[in-house]
This record gives C-alpha cells, sequence and structure tokens, in this order.
C-alpha cells in the first residue's frame, strides 16, 4: 500500500479490505481478520464497517476492552449505518460482563453495572438473553408459576422493572 491516500484508491481498497477481512472472521481466523484492518488503519482512517469488523474479531478473542475502542469510534459518528449493530455489540460485551461480574456481587449490582455502562454511551438499555441468569436472581419467583412459553417476557418485564428502577434513582439524584 502506498504511504500517502491517493485519494481515490480508498474508496476501491475499503471493501476488499472489508471483505477479505470478514471473511477472515467467517473462517474462524480473528487474528488474521483484526491483522487486515490495523494494515488498512496504517494508511487510512474512513473505515466505520471496518472498525464493526475488528470489534467483532476482538470480542471472538475476547479481548472486550479492543472490541469496545472500535465501537467507541463508530458510536462517535451519528447516525451511520453500523451504529445499530454496534449498539448490540456493546449490549452483549455488558452482558458478559455484568454476567462475570454477578459472580462475585450481588445481581442487582451486576444488573446495574450493565445498565450504567450502557448509559454512559448514550445507548438506550434494552432487554438482552445474556442477563437472563441475572434477571432470574433478582427477586426470584417459583419457577411453577411461570409457563415455559412465558419464561421470557416474565424475563423482560423484569428488566423493564429493574431499568425503571434505576432510571428513578438516577432522576432522584438529579432533583436533590
Amino acid at each position: 500500500m502506498p504511504k500517502k491516500s491517493p485519494g481515490k484508491g480508498e474508496e476501491e481498497i475499503r471493501p476488499i479490505i472489508n471483505k477479505e477481512a470478514l471473511s477472515a472472521l467467517k473462517s474462524n481466523k480473528p487474528r488474521l481478520c483484526i491483522r487486515l484492518i490495523d494494515t488498512y488503519f496504517k494508511y487510512y482512517s474512513n473505515n466505520l464497517h471496518g472498525q464493526l469488523i475488528k470489534a467483532e474479531a476482538n470480542c471472538a478473542l475476547r479481548k472486550n476492552d479492543e472490541a469496545m475502542k472500535s465501537l467507541k469510534k463508530i458510536l462517535t459518528k451519528k447516525n451511520n449505518k453500523y451504529q445499530p449493530k454496534a449498539f448490540k455489540l456493546c449490549k452483549s460485551i455488558f452482558a458478559e460482563e455484568a454476567s462475570e461480574l454477578e459472580k462475585t456481587i450481588p445481581p442487582e449490582q451486576a444488573f446495574e453495572h450493565y445498565f450504567s455502562q450502557l448509559v454512559k454511551l448514550n445507548i438506550a438499555p434494552t432487554y438482552n438473553e445474556g442477563l437472563n441468569n441475572i434477571l432470574e436472581k433478582i427477586s426470584p419467583t417459583s419457577e411453577q408459576e411461570i409457563l415455559p412459553e412465558l419464561q421470557e417476557h416474565f424475563l423482560i418485564l423484569k428488566f423493564n422493572t429493574e431499568a425503571i428502577r434505576l432510571y428513578e434513582k438516577k432522576l432522584n439524584k438529579r432533583l436533590s
């Protein structure tokens, strides 16, 4: 690759690099994927799709901090087409973190971690299946009462109840 951006060359190279990086990721070669994207970034900087691909590869390698660096770059560019996928990946990362935290702290605090991390990034907290174990431990109910086909709806309701509780807590802090 040239040392200087030749202008139009970037537009021709970007889709090729992204396609190859995606192929590497789908072939379960996340390190190769990251190397391809990093090589691109040595010469060019404008590639939000590349940032998303790199974040996905870092998640596959369990390098969530590195993934978040790429995701934050996507989130700073408002109204881009990669934001919905970036939001979803952020929620998955924070749900995974909350699940790990829940092993050492109460489930309410683990849920609050998920909630607060998303709010810091201006992402609306929504239900994520990765939180199921945490939600089941918050105000547990008898399993006999809940029909299996209603289980997910019940967990979503618990999520919404906890989210409202945290929004109220945040609002009360502002008002006092």
